[in-house]
């Protein structure tokens, strides 16, 4: 199956081995080789709607996550065309990331500015936590990101 579409988000492996994910505007996400730009290596048919983040987990680099506009994050192990876990944050999902300091730690911003962290071995099917973000005007959240240095998460959007 070929890649058709608009690419909305793209995530590089970090090992360094050449892999990397592209999300469509259609909901699919394609693994590709960068050595060979032409080639997709697996095509998941992952979301209903648009794919608006992914990231490669820094511990397994086989792991990785996918969100969308349907609400949905999704766990994939790289060789397969199935979920190994659907979350589902209640909102339009904008962004999300892993832990670097915990493999199975994740945070992802809703649309409506909501936090939620997730920590997969301690419970899959709800948040350990979920942060309305303080606010006097509306606010649109679009990326999310753990500090390198620091056990914080910072949360970047239009302003």
């Amino acid at each position: 199956m070929g890649m058709k579409g608009v690419i909305t988000c793209l995530a590089v492996r970090p090992d360094g081995v050449g892999i990397e994910l592209l999300g469509l505007e259609s909901g699919a996400v394609f693994h590709c080789s960068t050595v060979c730009a032409s080639h997709s290596l697996f095509h998941y048919p992952a979301h209903s709607s648009m794919v608006r983040g992914l990231a490669w987990n820094t511990h397994r680099s086989d792991i990785f996550l996918s969100c969308s506009l349907d609400w949905s994050i999704k766990v994939w192990f790289q060789h397969s065309t199935v979920p190994l876990v659907v979350l589902d944050v209640g909102g339009a999902v904008a962004g999300l990331t892993w832990s670097p300091y915990n493999s199975s730690v994740l945070v992802a911003i809703t649309d409506e500015c909501r936090a939620c962290v997730f920590d997969l071995s301690v419970r899959v099917c709800k948040p350990l936590c979920v942060q309305a973000m303080a606010q006097r005007r509306p606010l649109t959240a679009l990326c999310i990101t753990f500090s390198p240095f620091y056990p914080i998460i910072f949360i970047g959007g239009e302003k």
